[in-house]
């Protein structure tokens, strides 16, 4: 299991993933605005997956309903424009939100029955099939 985090350690948890924190997390709120070039690959992939079990390792968000991490791309040649990852830990859902440029509407993806626990085991393993398979 990640160890518990302070809320003020997770600003540099993320910039060790070599991301950009377009603005600073709020502790009442368990949401991540942040920007680099979005690619769904397996790398990107995994990188989320351990900014999300790091942001259910801190301390102050324990009991936090849902988290949310926005990710801007910042390659405007891409079609996706933003990249969604949310997590609610008293529902135990996970959905993806694609939203493209254009005129293209957004699609959601969802998966059901995933604890938290299982999101943090598959970070430490760095198995981040966990988001890329079995959405609806």
């Amino acid at each position: 299991m990640y160890p518990k985090i302070e809320f003020s350690q997770l600003e540099q948890k993320i910039k060790d993933e070599d991301v950009i924190l377009k603005q600073p997390p709020e502790i009442e709120d368990p949401t991540l605005l942040l920007e680099r070039e979005v690619r769904l690959t397996p790398e990107f992939n995994l990188k989320q997956l351990r900014i999300l079990a790091q942001m259910l390792s801190v301390e102050e968000w324990e009991d936090a309903a849902s988290f949310k991490i926005n990710w801007i791309n910042t390659n405007p040649n891409l079609p996706l424009k933003r990249f969604v990852l949310f997590y609610n830990q008293k529902k135990q859902v996970l959905k993806k939100k694609y939203v493209y440029r254009g005129k293209r509407e957004a699609l959601i993806e969802q998966k059901e029955n995933i604890f938290k626990q299982k999101l943090i085991g598959s970070a430490q393993r760095k198995d981040a099939s966990i988001l890329g398979e079995g959405f609806k």
